[in-house]
């Protein structure tokens, strides 16, 4: 072989040697090329409640492993499950509530009970760690969790007591005024298997709230709920009592009765109100009205002797001994006497009067007033002692002088 023949024949391979050399340093694939977009990883935390007792359990994704047997394991990042066009917490939170539903409530220790979300207990917080994923995992069913919120108030507070009309009356017994009645317990009763708070039991307008005493109160909050800014809790079917007493006062112009008298007039009058809500939801439950009532029967102006006689007549142109009538106040309250004075004087009746018109008299204080008959002329026409106060019971009363030429004292 000459030495052009072998020119022809070693260019063809070298060229193909250098052509294998260039092609060996790549690698042709037909494999797509994926982008994996970064995420960002959640610590979530939820308060779940069981409707029935209250109880009150806190969930943390970090923590799933205290809960026995373990639920499925799950990271919480911010892939756009809801669709809106942005990776945020809220994507977090869902996946967190749909994995509540799905792996937690139907775990060990939640199964057979009912339970609702708390939504102002459920967050995510990011994390400082990102997370790149090839793919995502599945996405988990739609949750069944109801939020505590969004729970019907089937909850109501009834309250009873011996005596309670059906309408919610209370009437106390006739009671005099300045005295007080023997305590009545009335029961507040939760008439639900959901857990509620009593917030107050309280008098609500009229006057006469004044009269009424409430004590023994166990549904008032305790120190840690009224730190906490809560009423009572009454679990389901749960109770707590407090107590009421009439103690009718005086009040000037405020009516009160005699006890033989059948009136209506002296009737004070309360109206009391028991108010609550869910403890879990807040909601407002429909509140309950009591009203209380009691006859107050009071004192006022008393004279003692109710009417006033002589041993003997005198002989005429002579007067009889002076004999006192006394005024006292029977009431609690000061009465103030008006006017006090002879307003029929018969044959000639006298008084002495020892003190000046208007008269504030305190409470059981006696004045006493000298009358005496003189026979001026043989006439037994009685005579009549008018007093007027601002006693609310007898404002004006009457007093009986007998002339002793018609009537002498037995």
């Amino acid at each position: 072989m000459n030495k052009d023949e072998m020119q022809r024949w070693i260019s063809p391979l070298i060229s193909g040697a250098v052509l294998f050399m260039m092609l060996s340093g790549c690698v042709l694939t037909t494999e797509p090329i994926f982008l994996r977009p970064p995420y960002t990883e959640y610590t979530c935390r939820a308060t779940l409640v069981d409707t029935a007792t209250g109880e009150r359990r806190v969930v943390n994704s970090s923590m799933l492993g205290s809960i026995m047997p373990a639920p499925p394991a799950r990271r919480f990042f911010n892939f756009d499950w809801d669709g809106d066009g942005d990776n945020d917490e809220l994507d977090a939170r869902l996946d967190w509530r749909r994995y509540l539903s799905q792996s937690i409530l139907t775990s060990m220790g939640f199964t057979g009970r009912t339970w609702c979300l708390d939504p102002q207990q459920i967050s995510c917080m990011r994390g400082n760690a990102g997370v790149t994923r090839m793919g995502i995992p599945g996405e988990l069913p739609g949750d069944s969790l109801i939020d505590c919120s969004a729970t019907p108030v089937v909850a109501r507070l009834e309250v009873t007591a011996p005596g309670l009309a059906s309408d919610n009356q209370f009437s106390f017994p006739d009671t005099p005024v300045g005295e007080t009645t023997v305590p009545v317990t009335f029961t507040v009763t939760n008439r639900s298997t959901v857990a509620v708070r009593v917030n107050a039991v309280a008098f609500t307008g009229g006057a006469d709230a004044v009269d009424f005493v409430k004590s023994a109160d166990s549904c008032q909050p305790t120190a840690m709920e009224m730190a906490a800014g809560r009423g009572h809790l009454l679990a389901g079917s749960g109770t707590c009592t407090f107590q009421l007493q009439f103690s009718p006062q005086h009040r000037d112009g405020v009516p009160e009765c005699n006890a033989a008298t059948p009136s209506d007039v002296c009737r004070r009058r309360g109206a009391l109100t028991v108010t609550g809500e869910v403890d879990l939801g807040r909601s407002a439950l429909p509140p309950v009205s009591v009203g209380v009532s009691g006859r107050a029967i009071g004192g006022g102006i008393v004279t003692e002797p109710t009417e006033i006689c002589f041993l003997s007549a005198p002989a005429l142109g002579t007067c009889t001994p002076y004999q006192n009538l006394r005024i006292r106040n029977s009431s609690t309250g000061a009465l103030t006497l008006t006017s006090a004075r002879l307003t029929r004087t018969g044959n000639r009746f006298e008084a002495t009067m020892p003190f000046l018109m208007p008269l504030t008299l305190p409470p059981g204080f006696p004045l006493d007033v000298p009358v005496r008959f003189c026979n001026v002329a043989d006439d037994p026409t009685d005579g009549e002692f008018t007093i007027n106060s601002s006693s609310p019971i007898n404002p004006t009363t009457v007093i009986t002088l007998v002339n002793p030429l018609r009537r002498t004292c037995p």
